[in-house]
């Protein structure tokens, strides 16, 4: 089915939440494992049609975020989602307690009902309000950077849309696009402060509710495989070991670009002449994406294709359109999956297509193996994004239609370099958070002098003598992530560690490579993301060696 031809009709939760009662309690009754699963399906597909209500009402108010009734619908789920979850962790915890435990391990798996337990931790309807409170907070910051539009150049562009002019060739207007952006931060800093103020206070409120010391604690609670002692000991080899190599980096980029100092509006400009510039662009350019999945993988090319056709992908800039660079997301009642962009015209659009098709490829695969149950399909967000960020790199040798042959040389560098900085730059990201939710009581001008203090100790070549601290040091601010999804940040520099691996193997064996991917893949979210890579025979960010062996095979990559 087209996407354009799906109909939406509000999905009524309280008859949900009913429905799921019973089955919760029919589950406690019933008299043999077989009875459990039939009921357990029975919940899960009313759990499918409220997250494909759930998206399409999110999907459609992001598509056009000045459309009221949608706004609407998003507030509607906001307030009645968090209640509607209270009976979907019912359900599962009926299963959990189960007489047949072992018989039903054997049919779902363990890890299964070892994300049960953990998930029944964080629901619990003593913080009901607090998360409908939550999400009309996370929509209003939605609403005021969707629609928001900074003045440049004379004309008034939409704030997502600013992006490609950061990597001009003119070192002033660089800076003054950066300019421009952060103007508009500066004059929404108070109402930006007060969102992400009740936010802290919100979800620290939450942690405390339900038994946790902090909310940094509740979001280690939803973690397997590893905790913050991992987390931090990979933060600490990143700037042991990671950081001294992004230096050597930004050096040679500077070099390059031929400044006397590298500042913030010298990153998005890897070459002098100008960022690699794709030759493809509109519906040649998206078809083009395709060709490369059918050279990969006969499926993938296959898959791609269906999305295309039904209209699955919002990908082309335009007013209203919320700001996020891209996100996939599954319409599960139309076993399909959408994928959203918001294209600039320069290569960046490539990446995105790329990393969101991989989300697209993983959920398909998971859909269709019946080995998946339902409420693993996804994994959890570092297996998730390593699906996707892999995929950008997998892609590299066949890019050839997108460039020039210099301007392909130029993206290959550019990719691993870019790969390289943002590990840094996540982990900037990460302990920030650590830091706001440690010590939630800190005012708006602390948590801007702790980014600041943050981003430095992992970008310590920057020159920040141009621009004043007001102008950088609260850019943190246009991060959705840190408003929307709280501590998702590190996910990304797991993934892009392991995607490095991934491609560090694909140089050796670049079928053996991909067939390996799509093991990984396949695992879906059936085990902890440690024990997944272990199984497909790779290192892990976590272990210790992992950044010396990535070193040598970086270095040489970006010789050109």
């Amino acid at each position: 089915m087209n996407f354009h031809q799906i109909s939406y009709a509000r999905f009524d939760m309280d008859a949900a939440c009913r429905t799921l009662e019973s089955l919760s309690e029919q589950i406690a009754a019933a008299k043999s494992p077989e009875a459990q699963l039939a009921l357990l399906s029975e919940g899960e597909e009313l759990i499918q049609h409220a997250s494909t209500f759930s998206t399409l009402a999110q999907l459609r108010y992001f598509l056009n975020t000045a459309d009221a009734f949608y706004a609407g619908e998003m507030a509607y789920v906001g307030q009645n989602s968090p209640r509607l979850d209270l009976f979907v962790q019912k359900l599962y915890r009926s299963i959990a307690a189960s007489p047949f435990r072992r018989e039903l391990t054997a049919s779902l798996g363990s890890f299964f009902f070892e994300k049960v337990e953990a998930e029944a931790r964080l629901s619990d309807d003593s913080v009901l309000d607090l998360c409908a409170d939550e999400q009309a907070l996370c929509q209003r910051y939605t609403d005021l950077t969707g629609q928001a539009t900074v003045s440049y150049c004379g004309e008034e562009l939409p704030l997502s849309s600013m992006s490609v002019h950061y990597a001009d060739t003119d070192r002033a207007r660089r800076r003054e696009a950066v300019r421009a952006t952060n103007a508009w931060y500066e004059a929404h800093a108070a109402e930006l402060d007060e969102i992400f103020d009740a936010l802290v206070k919100n979800r620290t409120e939450q942690a405390r509710r339900l038994g946790f010391c902090s909310y940094t604690d509740m979001k280690y609670a939803s973690r397997f495989g590893f905790g913050r002692e991992q987390i931090e000991a990979f933060r600490a080899q990143v700037l042991e070991k990671w950081v001294p190599f992004v230096c050597e980096i930004k050096e040679n980029q500077r070099k390059r670009l031929g400044v006397p100092s590298f500042r913030l509006y010298d990153s998005p400009l890897r070459f002098a002449d100008g960022n690699p510039r794709l030759q493809l662009t509109g519906d040649a350019f998206v078809r083009a994406v395709g060709d490369v999945f059918h050279q990969m993988n006969r499926e993938a090319g296959a898959y791609f294709d269906e999305l295309r056709q039904n209209g699955m992908f919002d990908l082309f800039d335009r007013k209203g359109k919320v700001a996020y660079d891209g996100f996939c997301v599954e319409l599960t009642d139309y076993n399909t999956d959408f994928i959203f962009g918001h294209f600039a015209g320069d290569q960046t659009d490539l990446e995105v297509l790329v990393h969101e098709f991989g989300h697209a490829l993983a959920a398909c695969r998971a859909r269709r193996n019946p080995r998946v149950p339902y409420l693993l399909r996804s994994g959890t967000q570092e297996i998730a994004e390593t699906h996707s960020t892999s995929m950008e790199l997998l892609t590299l040798p066949y890019l050839e239609p997108f460039f020039t042959r210099e301007d392909l040389r130029k993206y290959r560098i550019k990719q691993i370099e870019y790969a390289a900085y943002f590990i840094c730059s996540i982990c900037v990201g990460d302990e920030f958070q650590h830091e706001i939710y440690d010590h939630p009581e800190m005012t708006p001008s602390e948590r801007n002098a702790a980014y600041a203090r943050i981003y430095l100790r992992y970008n310590p070549y920057l020159d920040t003598s141009d621009l004043p601290f007001a102008s950088w040091g609260s850019q943190w601010q246009d991060m959705s992530v840190i408003y929307a999804m709280p501590f998702y940040f590190i996910d990304y520099a797991l993934a892009q560690t392991q995607a490095l691996l991934f491609y560090a193997e694909s140089q050796k064996d670049p079928e053996g490579a991909f067939q390996r991917y799509l093991r990984f893949v396949d695992f879906a979210g059936t085990q902890p993301f440690p024990q997944i890579v272990r199984a497909c025979g790779l290192l892990s960010p976590f272990d210790e060696k992992c950044f010396d062996a990535l070193l040598p095979f970086c270095r040489e990559l970006i010789k050109g």
